[in-house]
């Protein structure tokens, strides 16, 4: 497997959670938008 492949999934993934713990922590929209 392409190590450029395994870099980009794990970031796919890194985000996803990091989102997903700052909405769970801030639910007001226009803060998490400003997070992405």
């Amino acid at each position: 497997v392409p190590p450029f492949l395994v870099r980009k999934v794990f970031t796919q993934i890194f985000s996803f959670i990091n989102v997903q713990l700052f909405n769970r922590q801030e639910p007001d929209d226009s803060v998490l938008l400003e997070r992405l």
